[in-house]
């Protein structure tokens, strides 16, 4: 009998699991764009005009991060949209890369008042990447 009840039970626990883990799974979608040399989409047969890939990849419905990529697989950009909680608002990160991948510049913008900031890198003599853009005179 014990036998009996544990496989009607079987199809219930089954149901029931999926319903607890299924909201805990989210969907991620990626794709690859080829683009020309001026950022613009270009159909994938056009291979002798590719200059640069496009990955975008959309973690959930409310983050979504874009990489340009050149041949090399180098990284040239990437823009992140998503959500800030700590500002409770929308927002627009870009980070521009130079062709060793040391940052260059970064850009956020808010989404709901177009608002902005942008900070830019540069080498010092050294060679080692100054991360103060806003420098102090003396």
């Amino acid at each position: 009998m014990l036998f009996k009840i544990s496989i009607y039970f079987q199809p219930f626990l089954l149901v029931s699991s999926l319903l607890i883990i299924a909201p805990a799974v989210q969907a991620q979608t990626r794709s690859i764009e080829p683009l020309n040399r001026h950022f613009i989409n270009i159909a994938p047969e056009d291979s002798v005009n590719i200059a640069f890939l496009k990955i975008s990849t959309e973690l959930s419905d409310s983050l979504k991060i874009i990489r340009y990529y050149d041949l090399s697989n180098r990284i040239i950009k990437k823009e992140t949209i998503g959500y800030n909680p700590d500002g409770g608002y929308r927002e627009k990160t870009v980070q521009e890369y130079d062709s060793l991948g040391d940052l260059v510049s970064l850009h956020i913008q808010n989404l709901e008042n177009q608002l902005s900031i942008t900070t830019y890198y540069f080498p010092d003599s050294s060679n080692n990447c100054n991360t103060n853009s806003l420098r102090k005179e003396a």
